[in-house]
């Protein structure tokens, strides 16, 4: 029997939209990143977090890691100082903000980065299973 996971619904709706455009290209073990062409790269919750960047863009925004690197992060902006920033958001951030059940965070953002990760499932795999609230197999 699969295990399923909750989730917002426009949320998942919009990012099972994103995952399955064909806008988006597949990376691993970085939530953002520049491949060897220059193209930009995401990884599942890379796209998620474009979505939080997209509609809080008072609060995040992607910043590249340091000068000598193609990976980005999602900084959320430090509520006192505007100008500087409060954190990196990790994943399990993304994870809440999307509305997923709080109780198994963590194995559900395991199971994700593992599918994505390891390249077992694609986007357009993952983004059907998003879509029905089914996590992957593995």
């Amino acid at each position: 029997m699969s295990k399923t996971f909750q989730m917002d619904f426009e949320i998942r709706e919009e990012l099972a939209r994103r995952l399955e455009s064909g806008e988006y290209i597949q990376t691993t073990y970085s939530l953002k990143k520049s491949n060897e062409e220059g193209q930009m790269c995401h990884c599942y919750f890379g796209v998620l977090a474009e979505i939080l960047v997209e509609r809080h863009p008072e609060n995040f925004e992607w910043l590249e890691q340091d000068e000598d690197t193609t990976k980005f992060y999602v900084f959320s902006r430090n509520s006192e100082d505007p100008g500087s920033y409060a954190a990196s958001i990790p994943g399990e951030v993304l994870v809440e903000y999307a509305g997923f059940d709080l109780k198994e965070v963590n194995y559900v953002f395991g199971v994700l980065s593992r599918a994505n990760d390891k390249r077992t499932y694609t986007f357009k795999e993952l983004a059907e299973l998003t879509r029905k609230g089914i996590l992957p197999k593995g």
